[in-house]
C-alpha cells in the first residue's frame, strides 16, 4: 500500500494539528502511518480511535528511527467488530526525525480502521 499521508493541517497557535484516518485490508506485520516530519518537528499524539473489523486483533505501535522500533503503546488488544477510543492526558511523543508505525502479531484477514489526531511541533 505505501505511506499514506492524508493529514488535516490547521495552523492554530503553535503547532500544527492533524487528523489522520485510513483503513486497511490485508494488512502486513508492520506498516507506516505517520512518516518521518523532518529533523526538527515531532508528533504529539493525543487522540486515537481503534477498530478490528471482524477480526480480533492487536494495534501495537512503534517509533521507527534509523533502523531501530520502540513501542510507544502497550499493545491494545481488540474482539471483533468492538471499538477502542483512547484519549492521552499528556500526548504520546514521536520524536523529531522518527516515524510512526503500526504493527500486529499477524497478519489480519479482513479490515481494520485507525484515527490518530494530534499535533506537529
Amino acid at each position: 500500500m505505501g505511506t499514506i499521508n492524508n493529514f488535516s493541517p490547521k495552523q492554530q497557535g503553535y503547532g500544527v494539528f492533524f487528523s489522520y484516518s485510513t483503513s486497511f485490508i490485508d494488512v502486513r506485520n508492520d506498516y507506516q502511518i505517520l512518516a518521518n516530519p523532518g529533523s526538527n518537528i515531532s508528533y504529539y499524539i493525543t487522540d486515537l480511535v481503534l477498530c478490528p473489523g471482524t477480526t480480533a486483533c492487536s494495534f501495537e505501535f512503534t517509533e521507527a528511527k534509523t533502523g531501530t522500533s520502540v513501542y510507544v503503546i502497550d499493545p491494545i488488544y481488540l474482539a471483533a467488530n468492538t471499538m477502542q477510543s483512547v484519549g492521552f492526558k499528556t500526548p504520546i511523543v514521536i520524536t523529531a526525525g522518527s516515524s510512526l508505525r503500526i504493527t500486529s502479531e499477524k497478519p489480519i484477514s479482513g479490515s481494520r480502521t485507525v484515527i490518530i489526531s494530534g499535533y506537529k511541533l
